[in-house]
């Protein structure tokens, strides 16, 4: 897979909770500069969520393609699982977060009283997408679909996964000893 998604989504996943954490902190001490931080962070995030959707696109295809040379297919229809999970859950962060950066660009201000409840409990929703979409992209990335089987079973080589083997037992290579 290619090395431009997992590059980009450490970005979104930061600046978007980054502009949750600058409203709340802007709601809790009245300072204007938090207020800007959030929505600068906001626009910020977005942007990245968006390239990492779009590389992530691009990544999905080819996971597609590799679980579908698999050999057990249970362990393939795992893989696509989890990435139409994925691509669905950072669909819906995206959306969540674009809605909040229109409320805030036709409000010109703040949300405030009622308005700012419901504002944050949406950017709490919207927090809760991303990190559910990260961690469902660390079961692709880790297990490659395969839930059942803990990531130190599925060493990287080259590019390829290769089940680990049983580990030799403490008396054969070491001199018996």
């Amino acid at each position: 897979m290619s090395t431009l998604h997992p590059f980009w989504v450490h970005f979104p996943i930061a600046l978007l909770f980054a502009s949750f954490l600058f409203d709340l902190w802007a709601r809790l001490t009245g300072k204007e500069g938090a207020r800007h931080a959030g929505l600068y962070t906001l626009v910020l995030g977005l942007i990245g969520a968006v390239m990492a959707l779009a590389t992530g696109m691009n990544d999905g295809h080819q996971a597609a393609e590799i679980a579908r040379i698999k050999p057990d297919p249970a362990a393939a229809e795992r893989m696509l699982g989890l990435v139409a999970t994925h691509r669905a859950l950072a669909v819906a962060a995206i959306l969540v977060f674009a809605v909040l950066l229109v409320w805030r660009l036709r409000q010109r201000e703040a949300p405030r009283g009622e308005a700012f409840s419901t504002y944050m409990l949406v950017a709490a929703l919207g927090a809760g997408l991303i990190l559910s979409t990260g961690l469902s992209g660390g079961r692709i990335a880790h297990h490659r679909g395969d839930a059942d089987r803990p990531a130190a079973d599925m060493p990287k080589t080259g590019g390829t996964d290769i089940p680990r083997t049983a580990a030799p037992a403490a008396s054969e290579g070491n001199g018996g000893g």
